[in-house]
């Protein structure tokens, strides 16, 4: 189905036709972005692919960089998923994070982050407050991340988490790239904490809704290095803060949020984020 054509009757390739319009709808109305390399850039999607007997490459959902494609398997075309995936493309065009170690996790935590803006923003399928910052919660194997609650999945929510994965010399398949699905589980609080807000690890933090987070993590995305880690991250957000005008009390909240899931551990009342665990 190609733009401006009527439904084709096949279930996935107008699910997909339709959400793929909600995840660029969301970052041009929020970000001013056009399409996956903000210039406009032709969406592509393969729905219903069935790898070849044996094959590990692209088994349920993925977005595949050097064909700059969105590929899902039959039935994973739900809102969250693709947000997610289309948010993978963006990321490709800009900071490049490299999938393996830190940079995966917040790699894999941008397109967690966005898939469920997008999700909770498009009006489409189910977003009662049960399954609010549950990832893939309409695909029919049920969710596979919990946004709010990490280690409801056996994701860290926090540096200092028993889930936390060290990183690793030989990210391959395997050892999931040096754990990016899992801990990308800090980046999913840090987001959840700053949008909905919550009391955590003994640190409350206020709740600043989608629109503001979304922002602050677009303009914090656009200046990182493809190899950014944690503090790198936190640094980002501390200066997206100032960028975008925020108040005194709204960049405190930031630090709070960041001092919640352990990444850094004090703010010193100036622009400046002090890292608490040796790096990234």
């Amino acid at each position: 189905r190609k733009e401006g054509e009527g439904p084709s009757g096949i279930a996935d390739v107008d699910d997909a036709y339709v959400l793929a319009g909600d995840a660029y709808n969301f970052f041009s109305r929020e970000h001013g972005r056009d399409s996956l390399d903000n210039d406009g850039r032709r969406i592509k999607v393969t729905v219903r692919r069935v790898p070849r007997a044996g094959s590990t490459f692209c088994t349920n959902a993925c977005f595949v960089e050097w064909r700059r494609r969105l590929y899902f398997g039959r039935g994973l075309v739900v809102d969250d998923i693709l947000g997610h995936e289309y948010t993978h493309g963006v990321t490709s065009f800009e900071s490049e994070l490299v999938y393996e170690n830190s940079s995966g996790a917040i790699n894999e935590g941008f397109s967690d982050l966005w898939g469920e803006f997008i999700d909770l923003t498009n009006g489409r399928g189910t977003d009662t407050d049960a399954v609010r910052w549950l990832i893939g919660e309409d695909a029919p194997g049920g969710y596979s991340r919990n946004m709010k609650d990490p280690p409801d999945r056996s994701d860290p929510d926090r540096m200092g988490s028993e889930h936390y994965r060290q990183p690793v010399s030989d990210p391959k398949r395997d050892n999931d790239y040096g754990g990016v699905h899992t801990n990308s589980g800090i980046v999913n609080k840090l987001g959840y904490l700053l949008t909905d807000g919550d009391c955590f690890n003994c640190t409350c933090v206020n709740g600043l809704g989608i629109s503001k987070v979304a922002d602050l993590f677009y303009e914090a995305s656009l200046s990182l290095t493809s190899t950014a880690g944690f503090s790198s991250l936190a640094s980002a957000l501390q200066r997206a803060a100032v960028t975008l005008g925020w108040t005194d009390d709204e960049k405190y909240n930031v630090c709070l949020a960041l001092i919640a899931v352990e990444i850094v551990d004090r703010c010193d009342g100036s622009d400046t984020v002090w890292t608490a665990r040796g790096g990234d």
